[in-house]
């Protein structure tokens, strides 16, 4: 067990994230896990918000577990929103990142590779990290979630279409899809309310409100970012050719893009977002379908999370 911090284990499985590569990348770890984490249980996804429920449901049985998030971004946001359904519990979320992504894994330290971060989760410590909310309309109808890591709007949307309709573009697919996407985007009319100050931003190709410090499998879009400080971080690029947001979007991979004229960038605690071509947005992953204007707001130290320690790998 972890170290008598935690009394259970459970392993929160999408074995359809990563193409279902995420099952093949579990049954090589699992004899491990058995050995560093003996009498962990495994709840398995079929269906989108299965591991949303799961997570709810065993947070709320009062026992001392850790919720192991076991995928990409996409089951990362459902377990992060189950738990905090759940309310003030005594389970804590953890990562094992064997999906696609793992950006919010990424910023909590959580080592990339499986085998890895099971040795690092055997001796952990709980800590606090803040959640982002999200309120919106779909089709008339009020509509919220919580956030761990990135909400977009623009390019993004495009670019995550193509990626979940299966196309591939080796390992800088986020790269390659933007490409294809960029090529057709048109541009959004933006009004912002940035905590309570109105912002026209006509021909936005893209703005991301992150809690982490990267999106897109590691794409360093708000470098300086901290998941505990009680804000969010905005950026946004607006005002420029397909040619021109050709050049800078690569360096969102170093985070070289913040020194552009063309890209702006805040630090907030509400954020509302009104414009009338915005059909989707992307939230830890996720493409979520959407009616009307958007209200981001930030929930500080809301969700629990159990690190490792690092010298213990």
């Amino acid at each position: 067990m972890t170290d008598r911090l935690f009394s259970h284990v459970v392993v929160l499985l999408n074995p359809a994230s990563a193409a279902g590569a995420a099952w093949r990348r579990w049954r090589a770890v699992a004899p491990l896990a058995a050995r560093l984490l003996p009498g962990f249980e495994v709840i398995e996804s079929s269906a989108p918000g299965d591991l949303r429920l799961a997570a709810a449901a065993e947070a709320g049985r009062g026992r001392a577990t850790l919720l192991l998030a076991a995928g990409g971004d996409g089951t990362s946001h459902e377990v992060l929103n189950g738990l905090i359904d759940a309310g003030d519990t005594a389970a804590a979320m953890g990562w094992l990142p064997i999906g696609s992504g793992n950006d919010l894994a990424r910023s909590v330290g959580v080592p990339l590779d499986a085998r890895k971060a099971l040795h690092w989760y055997r001796r952990p410590v709980i800590s606090r990290i803040d959640a982002g909310t999200i309120r919106y309309r779909v089709e008339g109808r009020p509509a919220g979630r919580a956030f761990g890591n990135s909400f977009t709007v623009g390019l993004s949307t495009d670019t995550l279409e193509l990626v979940r309709h299966g196309r591939r573009f080796g390992g800088l697919s986020y790269l390659g899809a933007t490409l294809q996407a960029l090529a057709r985007q048109a541009p959004l009319d933006l009004e912002l309310e940035i905590d309570g100050v109105r912002r026209s931003v006509p021909a936005a190709r893209l703005l991301s409100v992150t809690n982490g410090a990267s999106f897109g499998a590691g794409m360093r879009v708000t470098p300086g970012a901290r998941l505990d400080d009680g804000r969010l971080d905005l950026v946004w690029i607006a005002g420029i050719s397909r040619a021109a947001t050709l050049m800078v979007f690569p360096r969102i991979y170093w985070g070289g893009h913040l020194t552009h004229p063309a890209v702006h960038s805040d630090r907030l605690e509400r954020l509302v977002i009104h414009g009338d071509g915005i059909r989707a947005f992307e939230v830890d992953g996720e493409l979520i379908p959407v009616t009307g204007p958007i209200e981001l707001g930030i929930r500080p130290g809301a969700l629990r999370i159990a690190r490792g320690r690092p010298d213990y790998i």
